[in-house]
Order: structure tokens, then C-alpha cells, then sequence
């Protein structure tokens, strides 16, 4: 479900760029280094095979938002040896951009309600009698948050009601 909603472009566009972002911090060991000193620790890496981490991996940005954005204006950051490669400019016009930050917000709200479910069917406790309240409160909060019967909302109830079908 959440791998199949992942594959709409407003959140493709952002997880791809967030992506993009911590690739070129890990690729570099010093700035690596500087990136956890300067955020408080390691954030959680995505992994290609379960969109469920993708979800935690744009949680964790979201977590260390403001002590990225004061690490991006920070003289260090400016004046890194990496400041003239294209892909510093693209991290710094990500994680400096309040639209970038608003944007991954939009996705974790989004998909958040999803995630919790399918945490809660993918841990020992989780059980069908307890899931279908669960994912009809987790429905209802999307279709609030994108507007019921918008055709944005609409997309993402078609996913989920093919996914919940044979439930």
C-alpha cells in the first residue's frame, strides 16, 4: 500500500530529493561526521526494499528540521570544500528551503496514518480485529487532511481500498 501511494510524484518528488540530500552528506566522511555532530546523531537511513523506512527516514529530517537549517547557515556548512559541486547547492537549496520542508511535512501527514497501521499489523500484537478500526481511523484522517472526495483523496482511497479489499 504505503510502496504503491510512494510512487505518486508529489511524494516521489520528495522522497527522492531527501534521498538525494543524505547521499551526498554519507558520501563524505568529514561532512558526515559534521552532519551528526551538528544534528544531534545519525538519522535513520532509507532502504530501497520496504517503504515503511522510507517513511522513518523522512521522519528523522523531519525531527533534526531546525538544527539542519541552522547547521546550513552556519559558516562551516558555507565554506565546506564541497560548496562549488552541484549537488551541495542542491542539498543546501533543499534543506534551506521552507517550501522543501513544508513539502516533506504534506508527506509524513499523508502517510503517516498508513504507516502506524501497517506498524501495527507488522508487529506480534497486531490482529484483523484490531486492524480494521485502526485503518478506518487512519482513512478518515487522510480524507480530512486531503479533502473527502477531492480528487487527490480520491486517488489515495483507491490504492487503499484495492489494497483492503479481501479483508
Amino acid at each position: 500500500m504505503l510502496k504503491d501511494i510512494g510512487k505518486f510524484s508529489e511524494i516521489d518528488d520528495i522522497v527522492s530529493s531527501a534521498k538525494k540530500c543524505t547521499n551526498f552528506l554519507h558520501s563524505h566522511n568529514r561532512l558526515h561526521n559534521e552532519m551528526k555532530r551538528r544534528i544531534g546523531g545519525e538519522i535513520v537511513r532509507w532502504n530501497a526494499t520496504r517503504f515503511g523506512t522510507v517513511f522513518m527516514f523522512l521522519q528523522s529530517l523531519w525531527e533534526r528540521k531546525d538544527k539542519f537549517r541552522q547547521w546550513m547557515v552556519s559558516d562551516e556548512w558555507r565554506n565546506n570544500s564541497w560548496n562549488n559541486e552541484a549537488a551541495f547547492k542542491y542539498v543546501d537549496g533543499c534543506m534551506t528551503s521552507s517550501q522543501w520542508w513544508d513539502d516533506v511535512k504534506v508527506v509524513l501527514d499523508t502517510i503517516g496514518p498508513l504507516f502506524l497501521v501497517l506498524r501495527y499489523v507488522d508487529g506480534d500484537e497486531g490482529t484483523i480485529a484490531g486492524l480494521m478500526p485502526r485503518l478506518l481511523n487512519a482513512i478518515k484522517e487522510i480524507e480530512v487532511y486531503l479533502g473527502e472526495g477531492t480528487q487527490k483523496c480520491n486517488r489515495y482511497m483507491r490504492v487503499i481500498k484495492e489494497k483492503v479489499q479481501y479483508l
